[in-house]
């Protein structure tokens, strides 16, 4: 026995690692990476490669209890008051109709198709209305992590982003208290073991109780967090802490304390995220946790989620697809109409309100986390409702993020970088926001360089003083809106910010949202600032680093140094966008260029590919080619 087991360990730690390559390379194509987990588990299971069967699976449901309370723990840690304070009656009235709507609309689909689910076929009406009331509730949850990566990447900003954040980050919390209410209502659906009043008397005592725990569960973690013990050994205390309540959820789900049935433990996933919550907003160990947690999450949930995988009973998601069907769209139309509701009841605006509903289709850790707690507590079924609900979840993981992202793009609160603009000549022209000399300076050099070089300033006293010279100076006071029908330009190439940091910032963030220029440069003096501009893609240049990084590669490398400036009689360094549609697909080896040439690197798409004689060339690449100055003439010509 001991050693299927361990042969089982040893299959599922093969799977991981082909988890984690596939996980990785799902988002290359927009796919979340739990989707990448959760495939990957499917293939290696049972139902197609056979890599473990059911009874090894069945071996592994450890992973749950190791799992599952981490991911409470991270829950708890994403409801940060401070930061949504202002937005609490909204967000509360957004939640409070997604779960009016929601959860009946859910409970009524899921009896409508009851007689499609083959493990209900066989209940009474007590335990199939218990299975609708569990579906509904978990079909409430949403996604915090897949929600606040959209954000990111769409760099939305604005009343309705941070409304659609709030109810995300504190809609699991609300939902782990809903599902521990219902939970005790399916108990009592199923066994009718308690009635009347003394239920609700119960229930109420036994969650209090809960909470309580979760509190002293957050002062014994801070406690761990004084000891400043090293952060391996901090993750696995905590991972243990986790462990030991699921486990004394388990071992306390069958004692009656006083007679009543009522446990300190019955519900871990609560008592783990209140003590999330606490320790975030409650200690001044917010910063550690916070960083305990992104440091062990893609561990945890990659297990997690490669272990649901892998446990999936295709067999049955074949036999029950239409039900899946209609409680995904059973969920839309309960998130939308209650979403709507509770906006504008919070006084928000049609637009918004009738957007905001799109924002929550994402389901993700909670909802699966729910699903397998169901599993645990209802061994009899429960295995087969988690196989259903996590179809449901997995759909509408995959399609979420898109509506979202929708959402956003139409609110108008999405500043993600446009396409740029299509160039309508071959000359490369470069914009200098400045207001000294030195921009005259860089616009002299650039138009030796054979670029058309613009100077732009909103100093009169700069512009009065540049009047007259051979470089194109233009003055202007907004640097906000229209900048490129104001400068009567068609495209730009390259930008320059050399101003004050707050002016740098503007320019930059102006030009990558509204003309998506790839190329900006700008001069930095509050190193505080650089992941604004980072997260721009702009290149920083340093005024208190510059000169000794140069002097120091001068040092080491003279030659290269030398190159790069410019130094060497009839040598210089010169990148190049392929715009020949003749050279697509070339490989480099092949490429015909002067002797006297050499190519240097190769980026495609804002990364650097690893280029020898065989890397093919694509439209859009940058090369970065290396010297004489008259060759380099001639293969700017050959690149288009």
């Amino acid at each position: 026995m001991a050693i299927d087991f361990l042969a089982a360990v040893l299959a599922f730690f093969i799977i991981l690692l082909a988890a984690r390559e596939i996980g990785r390379h799902s988002t290359f194509y927009g796919l979340p990476l739990i989707s990448g987990f959760i495939v990957t588990g499917v293939i290696a299971g049972p139902y197609v490669l056979g890599m473990l069967d059911e009874g090894a699976v069945s071996g592994l449901r450890f992973i749950d209890a190791m799992c599952l309370p981490f991911i409470a723990f991270a829950a708890g840690g994403e409801v940060r008051f401070a930061e949504i304070r202002h937005r609490l009656g909204a967000i509360f009235k957004v939640i409070l109709g997604i779960i009016i709507f929601v959860i009946p609309i859910s409970f009524t689909a899921f009896i409508f198709v009851s007689d499609t689910i083959p493990f209900v076929a066989e209940m009474r009406l007590r335990e199939i209305a218990a299975c609708a009331l569990l579906a509904g509730i978990i079909l409430t949850a949403i996604s915090p992590s897949t929600a606040i990566a959209v954000i990111r990447e769409q760099r939305a900003r604005g009343s309705f982003t941070q409304t659609a954040l709030g109810v995300t980050i504190l809609m699991d919390a609300v939902v782990i208290v809903v599902f521990a209410c219902g939970e005790a209502i399916s108990e009592l659906l199923i066994t009718g073991a308690v009635e009347g009043i003394s239920f609700i008397v119960f229930l109420i005592t036994e969650l209090l109780i809960n909470v309580v725990v979760g509190f002293i569960l957050a002062w014994i973690l801070k406690l761990l967090f004084g000891l400043r013990l090293h952060a391996t050994l901090q993750s696995t205390i905590v991972f243990l802490i986790g462990y030991g309540v699921f486990s004394l959820s388990q071992i306390s789900s069958h004692e009656n304390w006083g007679g009543m049935p009522i446990s300190f433990f019955s519900e871990p996933l609560l008592i783990c995220m209140v003590a999330g919550f606490s320790l975030t907003n409650f200690t001044k160990y917010r910063a550690e946790f916070i960083h305990l947690l992104e440091h062990a999450s893609p561990l945890i949930f990659m297990l997690f989620f490669t272990a649901i995988g892998v446990s999936l009973r295709i067999d049955l998601l074949e036999e029950t697809w239409v039900a899946v069907l209609v409680l995904i769209g059973a969920r839309f139309v309960g998130m939308y109409i209650g979403s709507f509701a509770g906006l504008v009841l919070a006084g928000s605006s049609l637009k918004h309100s009738s957007l905001l509903g799109l924002s929550f289709i994402t389901q993700a850790g909670i909802s699966l986390s729910l699903a397998k707690e169901v599993e645990a507590t209802f061994p009899n079924w429960g295995g087969d409702f988690s196989t259903l609900i996590i179809g449901v979840i997995v759909v509408n993981t995959l399609i979420g993020p898109s509506f979202f992202k929708i959402a956003l793009k139409l609110s108008g609160e999405s500043r993600k970088r446009k396409k740029e603009l299509k160039r309508e000549s071959q000359d490369s022209v470069a914009l200098i926001f400045g207001i000294d000399n030195q921009a005259l300076a860089l616009a002299n050099q650039l138009n030796e360089h054979g670029w058309r070089s613009i100077v732009v300033t909103n100093s009169e006293r700069f512009y009065s003083t540049a009047t007259g010279m051979a470089v194109d100076v233009r003055l202007l006071h907004d640097f906000e809106n229209n900048l490129f029908d104001q400068l009567e330009i068609g495209h730009v190439d390259g930008v320059i910010a050399m101003m004050d940091d707050e002016t740098n910032y503007q320019v930059c963030e102006m030009v990558y949202e509204q003309y998506g220029i790839r190329h900006i440069v700008t001069i930095l003096s509050d190193r505080t600032l650089a992941n604004k501009f980072y997260e721009l893609g702009v290149l920083i240049v340093d005024p208190a680093t510059a000169m000794v990084n140069l002097l120091d590669h001068f040092v080491r490398s003279p030659s290269a140094a030398s190159l790069l400036l410019g130094q060497e009689a009839n040598k210089d360094v010169v990148e190049f966008v392929v715009r020949n549609e003749d050279l697509h697909g070339l490989p480099l080896r092949d490429l015909r260029l002067p002797s006297d040439c050499l190519v240097l690197s190769v980026k495609r798409r804002g990364q650097l590919v690893l280029s020898h004689g065989y890397t093919r060339l694509r439209m859009g690449d940058e090369v970065a080619v290396i010297g004489s100055v008259r060759s380099l003439e001639d293969i700017g010509i050959l690149f288009g």
